[in-house]
């Protein structure tokens, strides 16, 4: 499996006096900004140099050349401002514009000559947004990989490729599912069960082995999200109660908010299962109120709640969800379905 600084990247060779010498292609980086907020203080601190890594556990900065690196928690990590490689900021811009595949264009392109890890994992999770943009989990899953290889507590454990309602995209097949799992990688086996948990209606006992074994992993995160790859069993295969709904709401609280997206779709079937529409649209507008980066499943959530609020009577708002997604997620397989009605 590659990994982040195993991407291409291009340098500048020359050499002076007989050595050899190897420069990004921008000499005299310009100084970071990082701007702290620590609970044991009021006010916001400002600092200034050269962030040496950024982590999702900690931001180390240089502030000079002979300075020792200060380290901060990335919790109290405010703001960074850094400068971008052109090709970074045109592609940060299309896909604002929800250019996806010229974004994506950019950002490989960027990575020729981006030389910092830390920004190179941003880079990496930018691609990943534009293949779930896409609603290409093969994709996603195959930069998402080397992602966390670089960063196991990266910012970015929400953008995990994983299926969370068969209908919502297009899951990859099994020779893809197997191609990830070559790829190698510590999330590989949670992603591959996923996608092959459920095809055209039928449920593979080997994916739910897997998702059963990786729900007592070490890991915490593969933990969580294998046992709650397991509700969509349960969903499936018989109603779900009132007290194990508030307990999956109980979890869901408890998980860093990157990773709540899932459990919204899930909690959102279980109301519907119940017969309460209102309740199950609020739990699916989650995901394109909060979660608009994975495009593709917040766009089929936005859809399921303008159907639920339609089978509760409230047409009006049903319409104005539906008129919405067609205007904000327009490239999606939920606004071809939206427009088909």
């Amino acid at each position: 499996m590659m990994s982040v600084n195993s991407l291409p990247s291009r340098k500048i060779l020359f050499t002076t006096a007989g050595a050899l010498f190897f420069l990004s292609a921008f000499s005299a980086p310009a100084e970071d900004l990082v701007v702290i907020q620590s609970p044991a203080q009021s006010a916001r601190s400002l600092w200034k140099g050269q962030i040496v890594d950024y982590t999702g556990e900690a931001l180390s900065i240089r502030t000079g050349p002979a300075a020792a690196l200060k380290t901060f928690p990335a919790a109290e990590v405010v703001r960074v401002e850094t400068e971008y490689v052109p090709a970074h900021t045109r592609g940060l811009e299309l896909f604002a514009e929800r250019k996806f595949p010229d974004a994506e264009a950019q950002f490989t392109a960027a990575l020729e000559d981006e030389e910092r890890t830390w920004v190179r994992r941003e880079l990496l999770a930018s691609l990943i947004k534009c293949a779930l943009a896409e609603d290409d989990l093969r994709k996603a899953a195959l930069r998402f990989a080397p992602l966390v290889e670089s960063d196991p507590h990266t910012r970015y454990w929400g953008l995990i490729p994983l299926v969370w309602d068969a209908d919502a995209v297009d899951i990859p097949d099994v020779v893809a599912a197997r191609a990830v799992i070559l790829a190698g990688g510590r999330v590989a086996p949670l992603i591959a069960a996923s996608w092959n948990l459920e095809r055209n209606g039928h449920r593979s006992p080997d994916a739910e082995a897997e998702l059963q074994k990786l729900a007592s992993d070490a890991d915490v995160m593969l933990q969580r999200l294998a046992q709650m790859q397991l509700w969509r069993i349960r969903l499936a295969t018989q109603a779900v109660t009132e007290a194990e709904r508030r307990r999956w709401e109980a979890t869901t609280d408890d998980l860093p908010v990157s990773l709540q997206s899932g459990a919204h779709v899930l909690i959102g079937k279980a109301f519907w299962q119940q017969k309460d529409a209102l309740r199950a649209a609020a739990e699916w507008m989650w995901l394109p109120l909060h979660y608009a980066d994975q495009a593709g499943l917040a766009a089929w959530c936005q859809l399921r709640a303008a159907e639920a609020l339609q089978s509760a009577g409230e047409q009006a708002a049903a319409t104005g969800l539906v008129r919405e997604l067609s205007q904000r997620f327009p490239e999606t397989k939920a606004a071809a379905r939206s427009r088909r009605r």
